[in-house]
């Protein structure tokens, strides 16, 4: 999990919340940090609208699946990437947790249901 600003790529202009929701989602998704598992997808793959702590945004939720993965206690991560536009400017809130791990998922669901924004 990680929280943060986002600071979009110099020369590039930033896409707004849902783009950026998208975007993030993808990159998570592409970047070697999988170690030894094979045959991922991305799939059920859905952006949202959000309001959290009055602040607008969007939501973009995925599973990655594995068709060969050493871990032992599951085969599929849930991504879910927040993004904010606060007065500060857009933040973003991740997470990656083991789909089927119910202390995981119960973990992941409280820091989400904690979020209050920036006061």
């Amino acid at each position: 999990m990680f929280v943060g600003a986002i600071e979009w790529q110099p020369g590039f202009e930033y896409p707004g919340a849902e783009a950026a929701s998208k975007t993030i989602t993808n990159c998570f998704y592409s970047a070697n940090i999988w170690g030894d598992t094979k045959g991922r997808s991305l799939d059920d793959q859905v952006t949202e609208p959000v309001t959290i702590a009055g602040m607008p945004g969007y939501r973009t939720t995925g599973i990655v699946n594995f068709s060969h993965s050493p871990m032992e206690l599951t085969s599929a991560t849930e991504l879910v990437v927040v993004v904010l536009e606060t007065d500060q400017g857009p933040s973003v809130f991740v997470t990656e947790t083991a789909v089927g791990v119910e202390a995981h998922e119960e973990a992941a669901d409280a820091a989400y249901e904690s979020l209050t924004g920036i006061s």
